[in-house]
């Protein structure tokens, strides 16, 4: 009888699949375009979305099996009368950056009219802790833009916890001075590794693996959300 038991068990497990994994998720009720991953290394998974409050202002609203962590998103833009939190603020995602067992999440605060601007967090010891860019302005990271400029930012390998930050920029000539700067995370700071920088061609600008798409953290974002606004 025992052992009709546990086959039963195992066969109610077999047929659940993946399914039984996602169920796990807390409910999405009032986050935008929300995405469910493992953030802290630990059994089952979280819900990550944006909230819009009173301002109105964005919210970045974790939400784990019996309590939810909140943070407001806050950049040099968010104070600007004209910022718009409902229609510019989302979640691109959860990034493998390291070889810590969890994930990192990976947010847009604003766009500009070719670049997007975004911020990184994780979860440690219970509040969502961000993990600034070094010499970007606000502690960002800028993504995409146009033939006159472009940045990127992208996983040396997954979980390497090594990160490009890089981009380039036309010189007033025929020629772009592309900007590329590796650097180690080590516990929530971003440690420069090397700096290079170089003067192409149009044609030879870009062509660093970290430069694909989609944009940002192509090769080590494994949940990328899916914008609806």
């Amino acid at each position: 009888m025992a052992v009709l038991l546990l086959l039963l068990l195992a066969l109610l497990g077999l047929l659940s699949g993946p399914d039984s994994h996602r169920a796990a998720c807390p409910p999405a009720s009032g986050l935008r375009d929300s995405v469910c991953g493992n953030l802290d290394g630990k059994a089952g998974e979280e819900r990550i979305g944006i909230e819009i409050r009173r301002g109105p202002t964005a919210w970045l609203v974790v939400r784990l099996a019996n309590h939810s962590i909140a943070r407001r998103l806050v950049s040099d833009d968010t104070e600007n009368q004209a910022y718009d939190a409902e229609h510019q603020t989302f979640v691109n995602g959860l990034a493998a950056v390291d070889r810590s067992a969890g994930l990192a999440i990976v947010v847009t605060v604003h766009e500009g009219a070719s670049t997007a601007f975004g911020q990184l967090f994780r979860i440690e010891r219970g509040t969502l802790r961000r993990i600034p860019i070094p010499a970007m302005a606000g502690g960002e990271f800028a993504y995409e833009g146009s033939v006159g400029h472009f940045n990127v930012i992208d996983c040396a390998r997954m979980r390497s916890g090594l990160i490009w930050v890089s981009g380039y920029g036309l010189d007033g000539g025929s020629h772009y001075i592309e900007e590329r700067t590796l650097y180690r995370l080590v516990a929530d700071r971003l440690v420069p590794v090397r700096h290079e920088s170089s003067r192409p061609v149009f044609a030879d600008a870009g062509r660093f693996r970290e430069f694909a798409e989609p944009q940002p953290f192509p090769h080590c974002m494994v949940v990328r959300g899916e914008r609806t606004h």
